[in-house]
């Protein structure tokens, strides 16, 4: 859960839409940018910003966060998807539902292709998982993984929620894999 400051920090990033830099020192070296679209007591959900690309949904780990904040540089390069057209990919109105994350999963179809990663102080422990949600039991959830070569394991894999950092999906690199399995179809 969210110390009170970061709570009211992060609700104003969302209320006022501002493009947010988004750190966690303690796992990744790399900030996140994006827009603070919604939030509960564990998870952001982020419309991740790259390079001035709009680019999937970005489910963060409250607690890995160590700074939130918006700058001029932020509401600059926020101007300029203004002008480019780009801000109308964001779905300001996006909502976690009640049931938080876990209500969230259940609502993906077959064909979505969630990444969930477990990320750590030291990157080469980091742990990564592409593929299909296939069941939720708790706080565990049933995935159906594939490599890298987009060839499916056969075998359910389980992941606890508790210590995923963080989930993406409907990103470019998501879709790609989607749309290369709605093709084997």
């Amino acid at each position: 859960m969210a110390n009170r400051s970061l709570t009211v920090q992060i609700a104003q990033l969302r209320d006022s839409r501002s493009l947010a830099t988004i750190e966690r020192e303690e796992i990744d070296e790399q900030a996140i940018h994006g827009f603070v679209v919604d939030f509960d007591n564990e998870w952001l959900l982020v419309k991740k910003e790259f390079d001035f690309h709009i680019d999937g949904w970005l489910l963060l780990r409250i607690a890995d966060v160590t700074r939130i904040d918006s700058s001029a540089t932020n509401e600059f390069q926020k101007s300029l998807l203004q002008a480019e057209g780009t801000l109308e990919k964001v779905d300001f109105t996006c909502r976690l539902p009640r049931g938080g994350v876990v209500e969230l999963l259940a609502t993906f179809g077959a064909d979505r292709v969630v990444i969930f990663e477990k990320e750590c102080e030291y990157s080469e422990d980091d742990d990564f998982y592409i593929g299909f949600v296939r069941g939720i039991d708790g706080k565990q959830v049933r995935l159906d993984f594939f490599d890298g070569v987009g060839k499916l394991d056969g075998q359910e894999t389980l992941i606890d929620l508790d210590e995923v950092t963080s989930i993406s999906y409907d990103s470019s690199y998501t879709l790609h894999y989607e749309r290369y399995f709605s093709r084997l179809n």
